[in-house]
């Protein structure tokens, strides 16, 4: 039950303009590396998918009454992306996964190819992730001696 909570937040947060960074770190801290590394791939997933079809849905309302015709011409030359450029644009972390997530729903980037590369591109970063999560303890211990409680302190930590 505890999981499924860091989900339902992680895939709250990573739809919404939020940086969902810290709650993945806390996840990480309560949760360890299994836990953690579940609740941000499943959270994620989740997440950057609804942005997927927001960028469908946004494509099909827009571009049926022609708003846009410069979008068009973008969304032609999104199209030639291969699987390894948008790989090597999300593991790089160029533009904002949430950015990205809409722009292949925009172009009618095949959902294989896009879900596939999210996974390939956001496992290397959850051990990053672990890491740091492990690090936070320096820095909270600091605020703990101040009298913060432990989440206002993890917080704290990472800001």
């Amino acid at each position: 039950m505890h999981l499924i909570k860091y989900i339902f937040l992680i895939f709250a947060v990573g739809t919404s303009p939020i940086p969902s960074l810290p709650l993945i770190l806390v996840s990480y801290k309560e949760n360890g590396f299994y836990g953690g590394f579940t609740t941000a791939v499943v959270g994620g997933a989740l997440a950057n998918i609804s942005l997927y079809i927001i960028g469908r849905f946004l494509r099909k309302y827009f571009f049926r009454f022609n708003f846009f015709k410069k979008a068009i011409k973008l969304s032609d030359f999104l199209k030639g992306f291969s699987f390894r450029d948008l790989y090597l644009i999300r593991q790089a972390s160029i533009f904002p996964s949430k950015l990205t997530s809409v722009a292949c729903g925009l172009v009618r980037y095949p959902p294989n190819g896009f879900s596939f590369s999210f996974l390939l591109s956001s496992i290397p970063c959850q051990f990053l992730y672990f890491y740091l999560a492990t690090k936070i303890d320096i820095i909270s211990n600091l605020f703990d001696k101040f009298g913060f409680n432990i989440s206002t302190s993890y917080f704290l930590s990472l800001i």
